[in-house]
C-alpha cells in the first residue's frame, strides 16, 4: 500500500532510522519506479543524509514521467542548494514558477526555497522579496515569515520582526529560536515585560527538549 509505505517512512525517519526508511522507498520503487510521492520522499531523505548525487537521480527518475511536478523541482532545487550550485538551484526554481504559473497554482514553497537560495548567494534584499511573496500566498507560512522576522531583526526592524515571528510562532509554538527571536524583537521595541516572558519560556523549551533527549 502506497499511503502505508509513505507514512511509514516518514515515521522511521522520525525515529531517527533514516537508512530504514529509505530502504523502505527503494524496496516499494522496484515494482513502483516512477511513483512521485516515494521518489520526491526518497529524494529528501537522500538529501538529509547527504548523498546528493542519489537524490538527484530520484528527482530526474520522476521528472522523466512527470515534467511539471512541483515537488520534485523543489527538491532537486534544494539538493543543488545543499552543494553550493546557487545558479542552477535558482534557475530550477525560477522554472518551477513558471510552471506553477501555467497550471494556475499558487505554491509559497518555490518562493521560500528561492529565497533561501538569495540569502546563500548573500542577495538579503531578493530574498526578502521572495519571503514576502510566500507570505502573499500563505500569509501563515511558517517559515516565510520566521525568515522575513530574521532579516528583519537584523536590520532593527522591530515591528515587522515581531508581527513576522508572532505569525511563525502560531505554526511553530514550542520552537525555541522562534520564541527567542520573538524576545529579541519585543527588546528592541523596549517592550521589555514581554522580551523577558518570551526569553524565558525559550529558555523553558530548550532545557525541556535537552531533558528529553537525555532520557530518549
Amino acid at each position: 500500500d502506497r499511503d502505508a509505505v509513505m507514512n511509514l517512512g516518514v515515521l522511521l525517519d522520525g525515529e531517527g532510522k533514516r537508512e530504514a526508511a529509505i530502504a523502505l522507498y527503494e524496496k516499494f520503487l522496484v515494482r513502483h519506479a516512477f511513483d512521485s510521492g516515494v521518489l520526491n520522499n526518497l529524494s529528501v531523505l537522500l538529501r538529509k543524509k547527504g548523498d546528493y548525487e542519489k537524490a538527484v537521480a530520484a528527482v530526474r527518475r520522476l521528472l522523466m514521467r512527470d515534467k511539471s511536478n512541483l515537488d520534485a523541482y523543489k527538491n532537486l532545487a534544494l539538493a543543488h542548494l545543499a552543494q553550493k550550485k546557487y545558479k542552477l538551484a535558482q534557475t530550477i526554481l525560477e522554472n518551477a514558477l513558471v510552471i506553477a504559473g501555467t497550471k494556475k497554482i499558487s505554491d509559497p514553497d518555490i518562493y521560500v526555497n528561492l529565497g533561501m537560495v538569495f540569502l546563500a548567494k548573500g542577495d538579503n534584499g531578493k530574498a526578502m522579496a521572495a519571503f514576502k511573496k510566500a507570505v502573499a500566498a500563505n500569509p501563515n507560512h511558517a517559515a516565510a515569515n520566521y525568515n522575513i522576522g530574521s532579516l528583519a531583526l537584523a536590520h532593527r526592524d522591530y515591528g515587522l520582526a515581531a508581527s513576522s515571528f508572532a505569525a511563525a510562532e502560531r505554526t511553530w509554538p514550542e520552537d525555541p529560536e522562534v520564541i527567542s527571536a520573538l524576545g529579541y524583537a519585543y527588546q528592541g521595541q523596549q517592550k521589555f515585560a514581554d522580551a523577558a516572558k518570551r526569553l524565558e519560556q525559550a529558555f523553558d523549551l530548550r532545557a525541556k527538549k535537552a531533558t528529553s533527549a537525555e532520557f530518549a
